[in-house]
């Protein structure tokens, strides 16, 4: 996994910035506008390479995908486990829904933002020194919903404050 690290433009200095906009149940996705807003902001105000990590489950998120590509993220599609663990472990900071791959950063020591909406994060949430919770309310009418390439959405406080105390 060193070698792919390495080849992908990152070291223990540049260190990614790993997202993961998906989730198993589609209701648990923060709505997609304030991702491509995450996403914008973090390209814009720091100097950490963006991975957004889809699996299985984000087929239809590929649409999405390819918006952020056009932001400078590197899209990482259906890594083996064992290869998104070790992605993990090397990231400077993870931010995701509640999901399984935010559980799996959490395990591996990742610097961990996990964004709740409709599920309980007192029962569900990932536990770890690393690990923050933001919660957050949305109509799942409208988080799938694609933005446009311009779309500048409010991205919670909380999340931003969380991260950048992580990269600064």
């Amino acid at each position: 996994m060193k070698e792919s690290i390495q080849a992908w433009g990152f070291s223990a200095k540049r260190k990614p910035v790993v997202i993961h906009p998906g989730s198993g149940g589609r209701s648990k996705i923060w709505p997609l506008r304030k991702w491509y807003s995450l996403c914008q902001w973090l390209c814009a105000d720091f100097s950490y390479p963006v991975f957004a990590v889809l699996g299985p489950a984000d087929e239809h998120l590929k649409p999405f995908a390819d918006k952020v590509r056009k932001l400078a993220v590197t899209v990482v599609e259906d890594f083996p486990l064992e290869r998104l663990a070790a992605l993990l472990a090397e990231s400077a900071l993870y931010i995701g829904n509640d999901s399984g791959v935010s559980h799996l950063a959490a395990v591996m020591g990742t610097p961990t933002i996990v964004i709740f909406g409709p599920t309980r994060a007192e029962t569900w949430a990932p536990r770890g020194a690393q690990v923050a919770v933001v919660k957050s309310r949305w109509s799942n009418a409208e988080n799938l919903i694609l933005p446009s390439d311009s779309a500048i959405q409010e991205i919670e406080a909380p999340l931003k404050t969380l991260a950048r105390q992580v990269l600064r």
